[in-house]
């Protein structure tokens, strides 16, 4: 059975969490040892690993997540987590609808699951991650650029 999540609901505990220009943005804990069923989500949407690692089952394959992964699920993936023994600390960030629209050019990057280990794609979302953090007036305007 695979549950299905609506926007802003996420497995683990939630930390914080920001919703600005069409992003729902999340800092999730996750506990040592945690198992996280099958689902999928309403929202496309990048998850950025902060601490911790874990193991994902997404269709046939299986990823190993680890500090400074990202990790881009269309929406609608069915998925499961296993989170190790140190647990997880993720920046998660889901997408409206709208934003997918502006990108009709490009929609063939975020319908397909896809894993960075570094480089400019990891560079930018952990950018966004300390404007998440700061929450000062120009912080909503940086994370709306």
């Amino acid at each position: 059975m695979t549950t299905d999540l609506l926007a802003g609901h996420l497995y683990g505990e939630k930390l914080k969490s920001r919703s600005i220009a069409g992003f729902q943005l999340s800092e999730i804990s996750y506990r040592p040892a945690y198992r996280v069923p099958k689902h999928s989500h309403e929202l496309a949407q990048f998850c950025l690993v902060r601490q911790g690692s874990f193991s994902e089952v997404y269709g046939s394959k299986t990823r190993e997540a680890e500090p400074l992964t990202l990790i881009l699920r269309p929406s609608g993936e069915t998925h499961s987590h296993q989170f190790h023994e140190k647990g997880s600390r993720c920046f998660v960030i889901e997408i409206e609808q709208r934003w997918l629209n502006r990108f009709n050019e490009h929609r063939g990057v975020l319908e397909d699951s896809t894993q960075f280990d570094g480089g400019l794609s990891v560079w930018l979302a952990t950018r966004l991650y300390d404007e998440f953090h700061r929450e000062d007036q120009a912080s909503s305007l940086a994370i709306a650029a």
